[in-house]
């Protein structure tokens, strides 16, 4: 079963960036050349939506689409120039540094929870305790987590 939901997310990703790129056609005369954005977005939502490493496979293949239909020469790897390869490089950095920084707030929203969690049983506990006569000791409260 787990085998399958990495597939199913690998081809959820893969399908977006061929939406991306569709989308990025249909508009590309109204936003050159500024075509980067909707590719990023594109990361953002993998990396969000799914976790980092499919944000990083988004980067991968949203880096080709570009690199193969938006930089000259059209529908070559080949990259002209050094200006190219700035580009190139800065889009493969940002979308590495959304990811990074997108993990950074599902693992904090995910202890968040937990923290959140963990304090209304020790809530529920303690009122338990309370309502019962019984009093509340120090080790009624549970190990310090941090």
């Amino acid at each position: 079963m787990v085998r399958g939901d990495v597939v199913q997310k690998a081809i959820r990703v893969i399908l977006l960036t061929a939406a991306t790129l569709a989308v990025t056609f249909q508009l590309a005369p109204y936003i050159q050349p500024s075509f980067f954005s909707l590719f990023i977005a594109s990361v953002a939502f993998c990396s969000w939506r799914w976790g980092p490493a499919y944000g990083i496979l988004g980067n991968a293949l949203s880096t080709l689409a570009v690199l193969y239909f938006f930089i000259p020469p059209d529908n070559s790897f080949a990259i002209p120039d050094s200006n190219a390869l700035g580009r190139i490089i800065l889009f493969i950095c940002n979308n590495l540094f959304l990811t990074w920084i997108l993990n950074e707030v599902r693992t904090s929203q995910r202890r968040s929870e937990e923290d959140r969690t963990h304090t209304r049983v020790l809530l529920e506990r303690l009122l338990e305790k309370l309502a019962k006569g019984q009093p509340v000791t120090h080790d009624d409260l549970g190990p310090d987590k941090r």
